[in-house]
């Protein structure tokens, strides 16, 4: 009988190996990650090769920022702080977990990873009118890691997790 573990199948097995590493290690990231409410607005990316996707944008402009000080147009990195609930340029001044992002045009603070909440193709048409103006008040709960990456968990509308809210819009037709 020959050795399992000969040449081609150590090959063969390896990125197997290595990319369940990397999926347990996202999945850790997300699941130790600080939890946070952000309130978002929809738009139309216009990127039909993207996949099914809600496009969204967290509102930080309901939050103080650093960002109007600046005298420079050109994107600056600035830091939302997870608790404080403000944006700075400096993340000392961060009591605790922030998120990374950049101030654009000295006016709006941006961050890189909250732009897409993925749901089935089967519900998202109606979450897309939902965030576009439907609902009042759609919000999105992030973890974010120690390095500043956000990943949306979950997506809140009228108050309620999007999965409860699809099933009471599905009740009332």
């Amino acid at each position: 009988m020959r050795k399992f573990w000969n040449k081609t199948n150590f090959l063969l097995f390896l990125p197997v190996v290595v990319w369940t590493a990397w999926a347990a290690a996202a999945h850790l990231s997300v699941a130790n990650g600080a939890k946070t409410v952000l309130p978002i607005q929809g738009f139309d990316p216009r990127d039909i090769l993207a996949g099914r996707y809600l496009a969204i944008r967290a509102d930080y402009d309901a939050f103080p920022s650093e960002c109007g000080r600046l005298t420079d147009k050109n994107p600056t990195n600035a830091f939302f702080c997870i608790g404080d609930d403000r944006v700075v340029l400096d993340k000392s001044r961060c009591s605790g977990r922030f998120i990374t992002g950049y101030c654009e045009r000295r006016k709006h603070f941006r961050d890189t990873s909250v732009n897409r909440f993925y749901v089935s193709e089967k519900s998202a048409q109606l979450l897309e009118n939902a965030v576009n103006g439907r609902v009042k008040d759609p919000r999105v709960v992030v973890s974010v890691d120690k390095s500043g990456r956000a990943y949306p968990v979950d997506l809140i509308l009228d108050g309620l997790p999007y999965k409860e809210w699809l099933k009471t819009v599905e009740n009332e037709k």
